[in-house]
């Protein structure tokens, strides 16, 4: 077991990258934190696949290289690797993290790098519980949690869905910059919105914006109502929806303006929000 996170290259990383989750992650002790972050890591490197490689091609060999790594792992083959990789190998091998959960996550990606439009907000859904979803199961894994009970199950369900769904409305900009969009062609259509980069009907964008934003808070509710019956050992994972909502309300109090207006990082204030939520919870 890795119980210090001193000297982590994979803890600064995300300490550095990805505030969100290392803010999260804080709740969690010891070891548990540590392998959160680790595959925080590890989960940085993937999405930034889909955000910055240009060509499809070139996000696939990206993909298929990680895809052998794990399988290097697994098989105990891996010899030459780098920080992430190393730091990852300790995880899977102090922990029963199922493989599968690895190629699942990537196959949600390779589908998301190949697509230049989701039909709908159920597609959209799918390819979640694909990716945030098993990322949380991962983390679940982790902290040796033998009995996952419906209540549980549906609280990483929802608590995954939710974060997908907020970051792909916080992506949307960068993603709009580079001719793709994740706002279902179904709505998009229905609101006579043929092309969102063409698109001169600003309120109907915002329409759009504000539907996947109810969407959105509706499986935080749901996370809202679970939450007090999951293991307190997990429930830095179950901040993360609640994290979404604030996310969320900082779209509201922006008009649902995604495009033109930065959805931003997190802020103190949130912190500090997340740290009141999980006082009271544990209260409970």
């Amino acid at each position: 077991m890795y119980s210090s996170t001193i000297d982590s290259y994979c803890v600064d990383y995300v300490r550095q990258n990805d505030r969100d989750r290392f803010i999260c992650a804080l709740f969690s002790k010891g070891d548990v934190r540590y392998y959160f972050l680790v595959l925080s890591a590890f989960n940085i490197e993937i999405s930034d696949i889909l955000y910055s490689s240009t060509e499809v091609m070139t996000a696939l060999v990206r993909i298929k290289w990680w895809r052998e790594k794990i399988e290097m792992i697994y098989s105990n083959k891996l010899t030459d690797a780098d920080k992430i990789t190393k730091e990852l190998e300790v995880v899977i091998k102090s922990t029963n993290i199922p493989e599968i959960l690895f190629y699942q996550y990537l196959d949600g990606y390779e589908e998301a790098v190949c697509r230049d439009e989701y039909l709908n907000i159920e597609e959209l859904e799918d390819n979640a519980a694909k990716t945030t979803v098993n990322l949380i199961k991962m983390i679940l894994t982790t902290a040796d949690i033998k009995d996952c009970d419906s209540d549980l199950g549906q609280t990483i369900y929802h608590s995954g869905i939710a974060w997908s769904l907020m970051n792909n409305l916080r992506n949307e900009r960068c993603l709009n910059s580079r001719g793709r969009t994740f706002l279902p062609k179904e709505l998009l259509q229905s609101a006579g919105i043929e092309n969102v980069l063409s698109s001169k009907n600003n309120l109907a964008l915002k329409g759009v914006v504000e539907h996947m934003v109810k969407v959105t808070q509706s499986h935080i509710d749901k996370v809202k109502m679970l939450i007090r019956n999951i293991p307190r050992e997990i429930i830095s994972i179950a901040l993360m929806p609640i994290l979404a909502e604030f996310y969320l309300k900082r779209i509201c109090r922006r008009k649902f303006d995604i495009i033109n207006k930065e959805v931003g990082t997190i802020s103190p204030m949130m912190q500090i929000k997340l740290l009141l939520y999980k006082t009271k919870i544990c209260c409970l």
